[in-house]
């Protein structure tokens, strides 16, 4: 859903209400009020919905849990975001997104082999953004941060003849 003026969003918020009021199982109208509600800014009220949807209709969860990860992270609960990208990505494997969102927040917490993890990932599944992400850090850093020990130098004893 692209973000909405306020006005605009106060309606969608209106009018999905009256349908909740109608059907209080319909996990649609849930989602779309979050959607509008997070684009007010009203973060702990998108969260409400965006978890009566995911209760409401776990089929389409995975997509419910990447946006209340996004809301989330906007209230800096980086933990509670990246738990919610972790379940969208159990639930859609595919979803780079994800996997990148939780790869820049993995990153603000200082987790970068974490961030470089999902980067790659994402890259992987085809997203350009992850892959400018990567950049950041050079190869040789990713492949140390994704592999420590294969640059680990070995530690050699030395051999003394007894005499």
């Amino acid at each position: 859903m692209a973000k909405q003026d306020s006005k605009d969003a106060r309606v969608e918020i209106a009018e999905c209400t009256k349908a909740i009021r109608l059907n209080p199982e319909n996990a649609e109208a849930y989602f779309n009020r979050a959607e509008a509600k997070a684009d007010l800014n009203d973060s702990k009220g998108a969260i409400e919905d965006y978890t009566k949807a995911i209760e409401l209709n776990p089929e389409f969860a995975g997509a419910y849990y990447y946006r209340r990860g996004l809301t989330k992270g906007k209230l800096e609960d980086l933990q509670g975001a990246i738990e919610d990208y972790t379940k969208a990505i159990e639930l859609l494997p595919n979803l780079f997104d994800a996997y990148r969102t939780r790869g820049v927040t993995k990153d603000k917490l200082g987790d970068k082999e974490g961030a470089c993890r999902d980067w790659v990932r994402a890259s992987e599944l085809g997203d350009k953004d992850a892959r400018e992400l990567l950049k950041k850090y050079s190869t040789e850093q990713i492949e140390q941060l994704l592999n420590p020990q294969a640059k680990q130098p070995v530690e050699h004893t030395p051999r003394f003849r007894q005499p």
